[in-house]
């Protein structure tokens, strides 16, 4: 039933992330739902008994206030103000839960079936979502319908079979602060196929997410 459950939780972090952006603005969607790593640490400690060093703390915030960086978020004016910003930290729980169940799942699964088996349940629960949410799911241009097909072949099947993947052989917790690099890699492409040039500070955020990263993987490979 768990191999289920992560299918479901990921679902339903799927649609409060997607609406989030929506409702709020994508560099707090952003930088919120990121916080995943910070639960996906506190439910290590207190399900799994990990135990999480200061410096592996160290790095989690310093690659969080370079995700900040990256997303180019003015702190100044930052304020969870509205439903979007609660759906984006709804979202980041979410997210915990499926790297926590997926970590403790992949113990008995391979990364291929667990991979077939939570994107059928979450297909499902996505399905009834978009229905009781009245989507129109066959009103869509074609265009539209290829997008969708490749960003379930690279983002869902791709991404997220190296995700599962990964976590046959490390922790849910240094899987989790490595996909803080995300934002970082969004920003590569952003300028290699978007011609979107990065500032000052972002690339300064680069280099700061980078260095938490090599904060928690040096921790990890010392206590090793």
């Amino acid at each position: 039933m768990r191999r289920w459950w992560g299918g479901a939780a990921y679902a339903v972090e799927n649609a409060l992330y997607n609406q989030a952006i929506l409702e709020t603005t994508a560099t707090n969607a952003v930088l919120l739902t990121n916080l995943s790593t910070i639960w996906v640490a506190v439910g290590a400690f207190f399900i799994f008994g990990e135990k999480l060093s200061p410096r592996f703390w160290l790095g989690v915030i310093v690659a969080l206030a370079g995700v900040a960086l990256v997303v180019d978020i003015d702190l100044r004016r930052f304020a969870l103000s509205n439903t979007g910003d609660l759906m984006a930290i709804g979202s980041s729980f979410l997210y915990a839960a499926y790297m926590l169940i997926t970590q403790r799942t992949r113990e008995k699964v391979s990364a291929y079936l667990y991979l077939v088996l939570t994107m059928l349940s979450a297909s499902v629960v996505l399905f009834f979502l978009s229905i009781f949410q009245g989507f129109d799911l066959l009103g869509l241009a074609p265009r539209s319908y290829l997008n969708l097909f490749l960003v379930a072949l690279i983002g869902q099947t791709v991404g997220f079979l190296s995700i599962n993947f990964a976590q046959g052989h490390i922790p849910a917790t240094r899987v989790a602060i490595f996909l803080l690099a995300q934002p970082v890699v969004i920003l590569i492409l952003g300028y290699f196929l978007l011609f979107e040039y990065p500032s000052l500070p972002q690339l300064l955020g680069v280099g700061i997410v980078l260095a938490g990263i090599y904060i928690v993987n040096h921790q990890e490979k010392s206590v090793q």
